[in-house]
């Protein structure tokens, strides 16, 4: 997800390597709410996430730019104020020469990874094999879920036709696993 708010990025552009980190502290955050807010819809009566197991932050910033890893502790942050324990998982910062509309930051695969503990794809993986689940789950998203994954980022919600292709492309990578 990148930081829309009302369907509006908060902020835009590169990251720069003289900005402050505090500097992007909303729009980190306002994207790991998206994120958790299309997880959290998609939930049944009665379930609810019983962990992150991994967040994944696409940092777009200068060349040179080298604390990603600094701009992705907000989103942190923000998981585990709203999921307290089951908010830490393993993550990644991995800068980018662009991202979608020009935002700063993007966690959009994270609600696929989220839709796929939610809703029990990953009960047949191995917990030592999820992360290279989560590498196919992507790579795949960005290949062939592309639409998909740029509805989730633009309209902030996951939408029963991007929920389906989540389903298919879950489906396949599972059995192939």
């Amino acid at each position: 997800m990148t930081p829309r708010l009302n369907g509006v990025l908060i902020k835009t552009g590169k990251i720069a390597i003289a900005d402050p980190i505090e500097d992007y502290r909303e729009a980190v955050r306002q994207a790991a709410k998206n994120a958790l807010t299309a997880a959290r819809n998609k939930l049944e009566e009665g379930e609810h996430i019983a962990r992150i197991l991994l967040i994944t932050a696409y940092v777009n910033a200068e060349e040179g730019y080298s604390t990603q890893a600094k701009i992705a502790d907000h989103a942190s942050e923000y998981f585990c104020e709203e999921l307290g324990e089951a908010g830490i998982g393993s993550r990644a910062a991995v800068g980018v020469a662009s991202l979608p509309g020009n935002a700063p930051v993007e966690v959009a695969h994270q609600v696929c990874i989220i839709y796929a503990v939610t809703n029990g794809y990953l009960n047949s993986i191995p917990v030592d094999q999820i992360p290279e689940f989560e590498r196919q789950l992507f790579e795949y998203m960005d290949n062939q879920g592309y639409e998909a994954l740029t509805a989730i980022r633009t309209t902030g919600k996951l939408e029963a036709d991007t929920e389906n292709a989540i389903k298919a492309a879950l489906t396949e990578l599972v059995a192939k696993f």
